[in-house]
């Protein structure tokens, strides 16, 4: 979530599917959960993430099922379920976490409901990880939504498809201490949405833009990309460019000086 000084408030979410890294799972005899984490490695970020601004991300379980053959955009909001837990924190995209005796990549690790992987256990006992599709049928997946109760904020992205975005429960059984990774994937179903709030508290030539004011655009324009603002731009009469000779033209070129 990011209030722009231009467009205004912008907001970013989004929800997937989880996979099993291995099938027909069996944690075990007398599972003790030790912890539920879901890591994101950053990708990019965007704002005011220089100043430190904190900011909240919520992880819900997801309502309805996703289907990867489905199509969805990002204005479709999704039904959120049971939240799973939540983290308040400042971007740190260029520093690296410590994992167990491993340093990873710069990440959010967001610690869950450890009842949530009672329930897998449970679920596994019934035959509910016997495959990925039993499994997606049982747990649609989960929503990472950000609280707009904050000032500034930023815009974060995360690799979801790196090896070290998975969600992990951590376990003790009656042998031996382990962990099991459900994955997020390339087979995952997932998709983000987007909203900008009806541009309110935007700049107000950008507003009369909207509003259908052309001209106003002969003097700025304004470009917004997740679902925000797209550009048209029109070049009157330039088919009669040959109307008293035939020319040639070599070469042409747009320039969009940035603001």
């Amino acid at each position: 979530y990011y209030v722009d000084p231009e467009f205004g408030p912008v907001y970013a979410s989004f929800c997937t599917q989880i996979r099993l890294s291995e099938e027909d799972v069996d944690f075990g005899n007398n599972v003790i959960i030790d912890s539920v984490v879901l890591s994101m490695e950053y990708y990019d970020i965007y704002g005011n993430n220089k100043t430190n601004n904190r900011t909240t991300l919520s992880v819900y379980q997801l309502a309805d099922q996703l289907l990867i053959d489905s199509a969805y955009y990002s204005d479709m909001p999704f039904n959120t379920g049971q939240l799973l837990g939540s983290k308040s924190f400042i971007p740190a995209p260029n520093d690296s976490v410590p994992v167990g005796n491993d340093i990873k990549k710069a990440q959010v690790r967001i610690q869950l409901d450890k009842n949530l992987g009672k329930d897998f256990v449970d679920a596994a006992n019934m035959g509910l990880l016997l495959d990925n599709t039993t499994f997606e049928d049982f747990f649609h997946g989960i929503c990472v939504v950000p609280s707009t109760n904050i000032s500034g904020g930023s815009l974060m992205s995360f690799d979801m498809l790196s090896s070290a975005s998975c969600l992990t429960i951590y376990y003790r059984n009656d042998t031996d201490t382990l962990d099991y990774v459900f994955e997020v994937n390339s087979a995952c179903a997932r998709y983000s949405y987007f909203n900008h709030f009806g541009f309110a508290g935007a700049n107000s030539s950008f507003l009369q833009q909207l509003g259908g004011d052309t001209a106003m655009g002969q003097d700025k324009l304004f470009l917004q990309p997740m679902g925000g603002s797209r550009i048209f731009i029109q070049f009157p009469n330039i088919e009669n460019m040959d109307a008293l000779s035939t020319i040639v033209i070599n070469k042409a070129t747009l320039y969009l000086p940035v603001d």
